[in-house]
């Protein structure tokens, strides 16, 4: 992928996540976008939320796990990293791997 390419494709991933951070951020987290390589990784920083899953914000508007309903289950810094994944590969086709990185 051109240089050129590597930064349509990050802008757009960072409108992306711009999306996306409020859900997460209504769950006592945040996320942030670190890079995009040229092979289409997205590397992003998160910090853990706090909320439970039945009350995740996150969770409830990109339709995560909509399995879990007991109350029980927490928000692991994977179920956000795939979420994130699910809704950026959706969006842009040339995303192959998101990876995380924890604060």
């Amino acid at each position: 992928m051109s240089n050129h390419n590597v930064f349509l494709m990050k802008q757009k991933v960072s409108e992306i996540i711009d999306r996306v951070r409020p859900s997460i951020q209504a769950d006592g987290g945040d996320i942030e976008l670190v890079d995009v390589d040229e092979n289409g990784v997205v590397t992003i920083l998160l910090k853990k939320t706090t909320a439970p899953v039945t009350f995740s914000t996150f969770i409830r508007e990109f339709k995560i796990r909509p399995e879990c309903a007991c109350g029980r289950c927490s928000i692991t810094p994977k179920i956000i990293r795939d979420g994130v994944e699910s809704v950026l590969k959706k969006e842009i086709p040339e995303v192959t791997k998101v990876e995380s990185i924890k604060q």
